[in-house]
């Protein structure tokens, strides 16, 4: 498994980079001893081990899903295959969790948007009973109304069903 090529950008900053630029599994057995990464080796405290896999959504790298060890240790080709798995799930985690999230918000504007439409149906109502027009002019009414006072249309109708009729 290539874990050496300098990162597409002119440097080597660490593993989790150079996993999420190459979108490749990368790992070190001891990073302080690992001449990849000497500025990051020398500041990793307890930080010995490492092995880095990137996670993907909608086809492309969105992060990293890092395992570290306060140890050196020698990843085996099975930590490696792991890895990778549990990057690839948690990749269809977020893309799922996203699409449910799309998906909410789309719901909610549509209820929004259903909840307007019969909030201004009800005031039609009210004008066509109330003051004996027709839909399309009770509509008009309505939105005439908005437009000369720079209102929402939903607020001269929640006016109209008060009892608040707008001038003819």
């Amino acid at each position: 498994m290539p874990h050496g090529a300098p990162t597409p950008r002119g440097g080597s900053l660490g593993p989790c980079i150079d996993a999420l630029d190459r979108d490749e599994v990368v790992w070190t057995a001891d990073l302080p001893g690992d001449a990849r990464w000497p500025r990051l080796g020398a500041a990793s405290g307890n930080v010995r081990g490492v092995l880095a896999a990137p996670v993907g959504a909608a086809g492309r790298p969105v992060g990293t899903c890092t395992v570290l060890t306060s140890q050196p240790r020698q990843w085996s080709p099975a930590d490696v295959g792991a890895m990778r798995a549990y990057a690839t799930v948690l990749g269809r985690l977020l893309a799922t969790a996203t699409d449910a999230s799309r998906k909410r918000e789309l719901a909610d504007q549509l209820q929004q948007a259903l909840d307007r439409r019969v909030l201004i149906e009800q005031a039609k109502g009210v004008l066509m009973a109330r003051v004996g027009v027709g839909a399309d002019e009770a509509f008009e009414l309505i939105r005439g109304e908005a437009r000369s006072r720079n209102r929402r249309v939903t607020d001269v109708a929640g006016d109209v069903i008060a009892g608040h009729l707008p001038a003819r």
